[in-house]
């Protein structure tokens, strides 16, 4: 791994101790990534029923963002792990989620949309060195899929990290032909984001 890994950092590995995993669920041989810059190059690259369903989520739902060490950072941040025991259930120790709340000083980017003024899906960022990871993301039970909060969730956080001058988001691996329907369909929702396989991911951009 290169020296700018967040999954090469003693962090990472603390975080996999928690979880019981003995294998880093993040590397694969090849990871989709997408490149970070211009809204209006990034907006290109997405693909047309991604566009069309942020324009929709758009009309009735909000995005906020917290980065860094902040109350709202950390209210955010209590948000979406609330969300995230609604949709999943309690599929990972508390540590996880400690460890996680405790990223948010240094490289934790949560991302809440809101409809109504209720709080109805939830992503959290890694953010390390150059770029960004795309680490968790839930949705409450009760809200609407067709909304598109996803979808706008995500681009919010492209704009972000952007501006922020992050050049990357490694959206995870991309699965190979032993992956299951569910796999290929969440890879299939990345690549409309304009994200690219990257063969033995060492993202280096200059």
């Amino acid at each position: 791994m290169s020296e700018g890994w967040f999954f090469a950092t003693p962090e990472w590995q603390a975080y996999l101790a928690a979880y019981g995993r003995a294998h880093d669920p993040h590397v694969g041989r090849a990871n989709l990534v997408v490149r970070l810059g211009d809204e209006r190059e990034m907006w290109r690259h997405m693909r047309k029923g991604h566009q069309a369903a942020i324009r929709v989520a758009a009309r009735s739902v909000d995005v906020r963002s917290a980065p860094g060490d902040t109350r709202s950072g950390r209210h955010l941040f209590a948000l979406y792990r609330e969300l995230h025991l609604l949709a999943n259930g309690a599929v990972r120790p508390d540590e996880t989620f400690r460890l996680m709340a405790s990223w948010v000083p240094r490289f934790g980017q949560v991302e809440i949309a809101y409809q109504h003024g209720f709080p109805i899906a939830a992503a959290y960022f890694i953010t390390y060195a150059g770029g960004a990871y795309y680490a968790s993301a839930a949705r409450h039970p009760e809200a609407d899929p067709k909304i598109g909060a996803a979808h706008l969730l995500l681009w919010s956080a492209m704009y972000d990290l952007a501006e922020r001058g992050y050049r990357w988001l490694d959206m995870g691996p991309d699965p190979d032909g032993s992956a299951s329907d569910k796999e290929r369909s969440v890879a299939h929702f990345k690549r409309g984001f304009g994200a690219e396989r990257i063969e033995n991911w060492r993202w280096e951009l200059s």
